[in-house]
């Protein structure tokens, strides 16, 4: 029997546990992994495609992966749970911008079979306000009319 091919699209490489995870739900499974940057679901379509994949570990923005839930490719979610970075339970380190780091630890792998996005209505803006900009690079600010020339609803 043809082993398992899993693609990985992600920038990030996998950690032990998700690799041994990988392991003991699809024994003796291929892993093609792909960090290229991407250009959206047609050009991941393309590449799982190429790569032969049975499976594909993915990162990427909610809508292209709702992309791809609606082609039929089946997509798999890397399940990670915040820990303190001083845990010995701490797998991935990010470093923010602001210079902060945040850790996670993997907890298991979840089949994508769909993606929704819950909407509601904004409430209807204040009557004839200003909004002060502040523009955080320069230090400069400058008013806003608040409407925008757009009349409310």
């Amino acid at each position: 029997m043809k082993p398992t091919r899993i693609v990985w699209m992600s920038r990030h490489p996998p950690v032990q546990s998700q690799l041994d995870e990988l392991q003991w739900r699809w024994p003796g499974y291929v892993l093609v992994a792909d960090g290229r940057t991407f250009d959206g679901a047609d050009d991941i379509a393309a590449r799982f495609k190429a790569a032969e994949g049975d499976e594909m570990v993915i990162v990427a923005p909610w809508a292209v992966v709702r992309e791809l839930v609606n082609r039929d490719i089946p997509l798999l979610y890397a399940e990670m749970k915040r820990v303190p970075c001083d845990s010995p339970d701490a797998e991935v380190k990010m470093q923010r911008r602001n210079g902060t780091t945040t850790c996670f630890k993997f907890t298991t792998f979840k089949r994508v079979d769909g993606v929704d996005i819950k909407l509601s209505n904004l409430p209807k803006p204040k009557e004839n306000y200003n909004a002060e900009i502040k523009e955080v690079d320069t230090g400069t600010s400058r008013q806003v009319q608040g409407n925008h020339g757009r009349q409310a609803p």
